[in-house]
C-alpha cells in the first residue's frame, strides 16, 4: 500500500488541482455569461 501512494508523485496532483481548477474557472465564466444574459434583456 504505501509503495503506491510514494508512486503517486506530488506534481502529478499538483497538475490533477491544476486542471480542475482550470475547469471550474471555465464553467464559472460560462455560468456567469448565462446568468449575464438571462438577466439583461436582448436588445432589438
Amino acid at each position: 500500500m504505501t509503495g503506491m501512494e510514494i508512486g503517486m508523485p506530488l506534481p502529478f496532483l499538483k497538475r490533477q488541482v491544476r486542471a480542475t481548477s482550470k475547469v471550474l474557472e471555465v464553467f464559472g465564466v460560462c455560468f456567469s455569461i448565462k446568468q449575464i444574459f438571462a438577466v439583461v434583456p436582448p436588445i432589438s
